[in-house]
């Protein structure tokens, strides 16, 4: 009938026509009695376990070698006609084979009881998953969603409010765009007083530093409507843990916002995107950030919740993708040909760095500290929140990472510990250290003296280094190289 491997693995010959033929008229109590005799005989003690999913402890395989493991009241199939049902199988290390039902992710499967070997995964939608599903009328807005805003243009779409004077633009039907400027920006050359940085539309593609190869200089991975839209589904899926306020309005009266993440009471983290308007390497940063936070489950991700108070202002030069705001005049009368470069116009050391030329076309300082609207907005939140560390985030001069205060040594051991831990490109690529946010009228400079930590001011890439799309970003500049950045910051001040 059978009989005993080396490796004590009974093989039962159910299969064998011979075996089949010798017993067609054995009762089914008969076998079991010869069974049992079989196994006093050899001395084998079979021990049961109350428990169908423990089973017995061997494993019991077919004639063709193939192996069953499983709970109580186990088939072995032989062939298509011939079976033997055993009250209990047994188990492999004590556990039964892997199954699509069991409620484990085991296997290969992407998710529990899914993907891999499994039937595949159904993603539940989300408002902000990037997809246009659940009834959407745009992706991520609309039906379920937040309301989609009509005015968000479509990629390369020129319309009155993006800052080019183009497609019949004139300074009377369209005064946003053409106001001082001619019809030169946008209309296709670099000349006059036009750059890369005042008018990326023109100028990016004939500059020195353009690779066909990186993205547009003119415009960036989200646009600021968009943004807007993400943060706020954001806050609507996770209302216990998100929340956000308008803490002013930019020079054309468009609400800027601060998101904030976690506790309260927790250690105070803030950060920003688009200082410059381009610039949104922190935006996408913080985003990513946050959605890390919220749905990665990790002990790191979970301190970040319960111990941490993260204020995420995710654009502040939200007029425009030119580098300084859109202030084209003061009360007095001052004309100011191309904006305020706002990483100028912070108090602290105001007038130390920066041009004092209103027809400056790349770092005008202003007429006085804080004189943006812009700057006095995110100004209110640091006052507010007294954040212990403040970060602020660049893109295109290439890549650094410094800062000033109390708290700095702590956050830097902080970084240096989790590159290590993440096998991340943050030391390599940016060697961090002190300096650049002790005045000079930056950003990071109030945050450090109004939060009484540190500052910090990172440029996270060259514009010729940066990939086109958003998941390139992301994955070369985010996960291998600021995400540690990010984190230890966070747990620097818990």
């Amino acid at each position: 009938m059978g009989s005993w491997s080396s490796n004590l693995v009974y093989h039962i010959d159910i299969c064998d026509e011979e075996v089949d033929e010798k017993m067609a008229g054995t009762k089914s109590d008969d076998i079991w009695i010869i069974l049992l005799i079989l196994a006093l005989l050899f001395g084998i003690s079979f021990m049961w376990r109350e428990s169908p999913a423990e089973g017995w402890i061997d494993v019991i395989t077919d004639t063709n070698n193939n192996t069953h493991n499983g709970g109580g009241g186990c088939t072995l199939t032989c062939n298509s006609s011939q079976t033997l049902t055993l009250p209990a199988c047994v188990c492999t290390n004590n556990q039964v084979n892997p199954t699509c039902s069991d409620g484990i992710k085991n296997q290969n499967e992407v998710n529990t009881d899914c993907g891999g070997v499994c039937p595949a995964c159904v993603v539940t939608p989300t408002c902000m998953d990037g997809i246009q599903n659940q009834g959407e009328t745009g992706v991520d807005c609309g039906g379920p969603c937040a309301a989609c805003q009509s005015w968000i243009p479509v990629p390369g779409e020129l319309y009155c409010g993006d800052s080019y004077c183009t497609s019949g633009e004139t300074t009377t039907n369209c005064a946003k765009d053409c106001l001082l400027y001619n019809n030169h920006c946008g209309d296709g050359t670099c000349a006059n007083w036009e750059n890369k940085d005042n008018c990326p539309y023109d100028c990016w593609k004939t500059d020195s530093g353009y690779s066909a190869s990186a993205r547009d200089l003119g415009t960036t991975y989200h646009t600021w409507q968009q943004v807007v839209v993400l943060m706020k589904n954001m806050a609507a899926q996770y209302p216990t843990q998100v929340s956000y306020e308008v803490i002013g309005q930019s020079i054309w009266g468009n609400d800027i916002y601060l998101f904030k993440v976690g506790n309260p009471n927790g250690g105070k983290f803030m950060f920003d995107g688009r200082p410059h308007g381009p610039e949104d390497c922190g935006t996408e940063n913080g985003i990513a950030f946050i959605k890390w936070v919220l749905t990665n489950n990790s002990q790191a991700s979970n301190d970040v919740l319960t111990k941490n108070y993260l204020l995420f202002i995710p654009g502040i030069n939200i007029d425009s993708n030119r580098r300084q705001n859109m202030r084209r005049l003061y009360p007095d009368g001052t004309v100011v040909s191309w904006g305020v470069d706002l990483n100028r116009n912070f108090a602290t050391g105001w007038g130390n760095a920066g041009s004092s030329d209103p027809a400056g076309n790349y770092d005008y300082r202003g007429q006085s500290a804080a004189s943006e609207p812009e700057t006095q907005a995110v100004r209110s939140a640091m006052n507010k929140y007294k954040p212990a560390v403040y970060y602020n985030v660049h893109c295109g001069g290439g890549k650094s990472l410094s800062g000033s205060g109390s708290n700095t040594a702590a956050v830097l051991s902080k970084i240096q510990t989790l590159s290590t831990t993440y096998a991340t490109n943050t030391i390599s690529y940016y060697n961090p250290g002190t300096g650049s946010c002790g005045g000079s009228g930056y950003v990071c400079a109030d945050g450090r003296a109004i939060g009484g930590g540190s500052g910090w001011l990172s440029e996270a890439a060259g514009w010729s280094e940066m990939p086109p799309t958003l998941d390139g970003y992301l994955s070369k500049y985010f996960w291998k190289a600021q995400f540690t950045i990010y984190l230890g910051m966070a747990q620097a001040v818990q």
